[in-house]
């Protein structure tokens, strides 16, 4: 899984320059796929989905974990009602066997719910979530913090 969170390391290379030696960059140098070089695979790793200052989701590989969150007032109108409806529980997706996420597996995998669940509270704790700033965030946005509370007026 690439993003546009690759390029900045990449343009990088192919310019012969350097990303930055003192913040965090979360993107890859992905030239080796350009490429087309042997072996050139991009690492698995987490790719975490933000609704405004909501962690929302976490995707590592086949699977994907949506995390619980109340209904989102904002956008309800724009959404179809089941992509705007709370979530109680946190919801297990098999990607491979599944891509419209329509069967929630998360009871069948509680070993799966548990790591992605690590990785979800490493996201917290460096780029930050609803109700924290996380270590490394760059946090800007002048919305409440409780988007939430919000939500439920």
């Amino acid at each position: 899984l690439t993003s546009t969170m690759d390029l900045l390391p990449t343009f990088a290379k192919l310019a012969g320059g350097q990303v930055p030696a003192d913040r965090v960059i979360d993107g890859r140098d992905i030239t080796a796929l350009f490429a087309g070089a042997d072996g050139s695979r991009v690492e698995n790793r987490p790719y975490y989905f933000y609704a405004r200052t909501r962690l929302a989701a976490v995707r590592l590989g086949k699977w994907k974990l949506h995390l619980p969150r109340p209904v989102d007032k904002t956008w309800e109108k724009y959404s179809k009602s089941e992509d705007a409806m709370a979530v109680e529980a946190p919801m297990l997706y098999d990607l491979e066997a599944d891509i419209g996420e329509s069967i929630d597996v998360a009871s069948e995998y509680p070993e799966v719910v548990a790591d992605l669940m690590k990785y979800i509270e490493k996201a917290r704790s460096d780029i930050g979530d609803f109700d924290r700033i996380g270590k490394n965030a760059r946090f800007f946005d002048p919305e409440p913090r409780r988007p939430d509370i919000l939500a439920k007026q």
